[in-house]
């Protein structure tokens, strides 16, 4: 049981010139595990749990907490309280909270989850809970302590009968963190378009590695075939075309595709040789006409990486150029490759590499 003697209560303060005060004058029970701070519609927001424990009763409260400021008082949105029983402590997962916007509306969503972790081998109770705009949506259930297992799931008729991109993304929430064993991947919104959407996920077992995950417009992941799957799921970056009905992604083993999620159609543009390290991510010209990126193949470039300007139009390929520059370093025992970005419509960037990994100075390329 890890227990600790609780604080006092807090005291709201004086607000003084729209910032958030410190977390901890804020109005909350007991001590701060952890905190999230995020700006949306709403204003500016923080979310954080804490902790009450009973040591003569070895047990251990938990208290989630809400608050945005608008430019006034920081307002309490929503909180959680519950209280564990003799021989049990209220645990949050803090690597299960979650902050994206879901629906598109400007305004975030938030959840996490926690447990009622007793001594022996009962179950855990284990709660998810999801809330959108001070509305609370759960899914609750017991999970095995021996084996992960899920042994109840059960949601609540608010959730099941709620908006589908928080009823999807909530199940698919439980299902990771029970088939993951109580860890679930970081998520963010890294792009969206007409009719998809496509998730960012962090693997927070596999050193920060990211995959990603393309939703339909009710939250629902696609069926994807494996071909596209290939390119996306495992992409250097993606983003919405011009044409936001489509996607464009590009991926070591995938290459350069074109994707319209609603009729399942993919335009391969290029592929890479099999020995490519790493991809760049992607730069759009500000005509929206050409993308640039930048590939490392150091068994055949050991010295340069190659930086490519593709000329796209629809989803055809009218132009592909190729210019050869220092542009990758080494960082965290991985070789990394740097973005180019576009001066103007006919001008790309970069910023070099020394061999040592040293930053040299920006230079430019004039576009064929």
């Amino acid at each position: 049981m890890r227990i600790s003697i609780a604080t006092a209560i807090s005291l709201l303060p004086l607000f003084v010139s729209g910032q958030l005060p410190s977390i901890t004058s804020l109005l909350h029970h007991g001590d701060i595990l952890f905190q999230r701070e995020f700006t949306d519609k709403g204003g500016r927001n923080v979310i954080f749990a804490s902790h009450v424990a009973h040591e003569k009763e070895m047990r251990a409260d938990i208290y989630v907490y809400q608050y945005v400021s608008n430019g006034g008082a920081p307002t309490l949105v929503w909180d959680i309280k519950d209280f564990g029983t003799p021989l049990c402590e209220m645990v949050v997962k803090e690597e299960s909270v979650q902050i994206l916007d879901l629906d598109g509306d400007g305004y975030m969503e938030s959840s996490f989850i926690y447990q009622s972790q007793c001594d022996g081998l009962d179950p855990y109770v284990t709660k998810l809970m999801l809330h959108s705009k001070g509305t609370k949506y759960a899914i609750r259930g017991l999970i095995s302590p021996e084996d992960g297992t899920q042994v109840e799931k059960k949601a609540d008729a608010v959730l099941e009968s709620g908006p589908s991109q928080l009823r999807y993304f909530a199940h698919a929430e439980w299902d990771e963190f029970v088939e993951s064993g109580g860890t679930a991947s970081t998520k963010s919104v890294h792009a969206t378009g007409k009719g998809w959407t496509l998730l960012s996920l962090e693997d927070l077992l596999a050193g920060g590695a990211e995959s990603f995950r393309l939703l339909d417009a009710s939250g629902k992941p696609f069926k994807l075939s494996p071909e596209v799957a290939k390119g996306i799921q495992y992409a250097a970056d993606a983003c919405a075309m011009p044409d936001p009905s489509k996607l464009l992604y590009l991926a070591v083993d995938g290459g350069v595709g074109i994707y319209e999620p609603a009729t399942g159609k993919l335009s391969t543009l290029m592929t890479f040789l099999g020995d490519t390290e790493a991809l760049s991510t992607i730069s759009w010209s500000p005509d929206r006409k050409k993308v640039a990126f930048v590939a490392l193949n150091k068994a055949q470039y050991p010295q340069m990486t190659r930086i490519f300007v593709l000329s796209i139009d629809g989803t055809a390929l009218t132009k592909k150029e190729k210019y050869d520059a220092r542009v990758f370093t080494m960082a965290a025992g991985d070789w990394m490759v740097m973005p180019v970005s576009f001066l103007d419509n006919k001008t790309i960037s970069y910023t070099t590499k020394t061999s040592e990994g040293e930053e040299g100075p920006e230079e430019k390329i004039v576009l064929e």
